[in-house]
C-alpha cells in the first residue's frame, strides 16, 4: 500500500443533545474514529517506508454547530488523531 485514504463518514442531525440515542453515537465514532485507528493499524504491516496516510476532516473539528454534537467530536478526535500518528510514524 503506497497511499491509505481515510474518508468514511457518518453524520446525523439533531437539534437537542437530549435525544441523541447512544446507538447514533457509537455509529458516529466507531466510524468516523474507530475504524481510523483500525484500519491504519492493519495497514502499516503492508506500507513501505515514503508510504502516505491521506485522512480527511471538516470545518467542524474547529467550529462545531449546534445540531452536530457527537459528530463535531468525531471530527476534533480525527485532527488529533492524524497529528499523533504523523508525530509517531515519520
Amino acid at each position: 500500500i503506497d497511499t491509505l485514504v481515510l474518508v468514511a463518514g457518518k453524520q446525523q442531525a439533531n437539534t437537542d443533545i437530549t435525544t441523541i440515542a447512544t446507538g447514533q453515537m457509537i455509529d458516529t465514532y466507531t466510524t468516523n474514529v474507530f475504524s481510523l485507528i483500525w484500519l491504519v493499524r492493519e495497514a502499516l504491516e503492508y506500507m513501505p517506508n515514503g508510504s502516505s496516510i491521506i485522512t480527511t476532516n471538516s470545518i467542524e473539528a474547529e467550529d462545531p454547530s449546534a445540531y452536530l454534537i457527537d459528530y463535531a467530536g468525531t471530527k476534533a478526535a480525527i485532527k488529533n488523531t492524524t497529528f499523533g500518528l504523523a508525530k509517531q510514524l515519520a
